[in-house]
């Protein structure tokens, strides 16, 4: 078999009604790992608190997924760094006031309610 699954937003695969394939995409992901123990990985990414409860949906996933990896949000200046690099590609540039309106910017939507969306590297393509 070999490669690698990478299923992002996982923890979607827990949510909804019983007339939906998430659990059952659960109980066949679980068998194919316990069948094909070593032939393949399997990575599962989404927001911590999401996939808590992932994991808790199904008593074989903690126990298959085993090691955790989280990652630390962007801040305002690496916000900004992706956000000059993305121009940077089409060949664009900010000027000096341009700079200042995106910097202020990031560090209003930062210190509000939504800055989980804020700290993801898409929210510097606005």
């Amino acid at each position: 078999m070999g490669g690698v699954l990478f299923i992002d937003e996982a923890y979607s695969l827990a949510v909804g009604s019983d007339n939906d394939f998430g659990r059952e995409a659960i109980e066949v992901l679980l068998k194919r790992m316990e069948d094909k123990r070593g032939e393949f990985v399997v990575i599962c990414a989404g927001y911590p608190d999401n996939m808590e409860e992932f994991l808790k949906a199904n008593p074989g996933l903690k126990s298959r997924f085993d090691r955790r990896f989280n990652f630390k949000d962007y801040n305002e200046d690496e916000l900004f760094a992706i956000a000059q690099h993305i121009l940077s590609e089409q060949e664009l540039k900010l000027d000096n006031d341009a700079a200042e309106h995106i910097r202020n910017l990031l560090r209003k939507f930062m210190q509000t309610a939504i800055n989980i969306l804020v700290m993801q590297g898409r929210f510097a393509k606005f």
